[in-house]
């Protein structure tokens, strides 16, 4: 797991802005084919697919009532439109989940990795409890580079 960010963030690779979510939500499809982002390097769509990192900043959420819990993951469509499949593994806010690795119990940083393979990608928030609530800032993909 890289619980770091490479480099700067490219405005380009903006997934979703700052927002508060009180239910599930979805973030717009993002376009990774070539061509089709401001990205100064195109993504190319075949091989074993390029190193990527969700970056999600939590910026507080409510546990009030101990239920509430709130759930990111990545997913990706071949069209965009439908059949979004999970490409990450989940990490959790809130109450402490299964594997408390995958658990952030207090504001900070939440880094989702995934290999691009194919076109679209978007990122995924389900919500539970009693009175969920979460605020989040600017969320971004990123690059993977571990050097060589």
């Amino acid at each position: 797991m890289a619980n770091q960010i490479y480099g700067p963030l490219d405005a380009a690779l903006k997934i979703t802005p700052a927002a508060t979510k009180t239910a599930a939500f979805d973030s717009d499809a993002f376009d990774f084919s070539q061509g089709a982002s401001a990205f100064s390097g195109d993504f190319p769509l075949s091989g074993g697919g390029i190193a990527m990192q969700a970056i999600i900043p939590i910026t507080s959420f409510n546990v009030a009532s101990t239920d509430e819990t709130y759930t990111f993951k990545v997913q990706t469509s071949v069209d965009g439109l439908s059949g979004w499949q999970t490409c990450s593994r989940a990490a959790s806010v809130g109450a402490v989940a299964a594997n408390p690795t995958d658990t952030l119990a207090q504001p900070g940083l939440l880094f989702l990795e995934f290999a691009v393979v194919e076109k679209f990608y978007r990122l995924d928030l389900t919500v539970a409890g009693t009175a969920p609530s979460i605020i989040f800032g600017d969320c971004y993909f990123n690059p993977i580079s571990r050097g060589l």
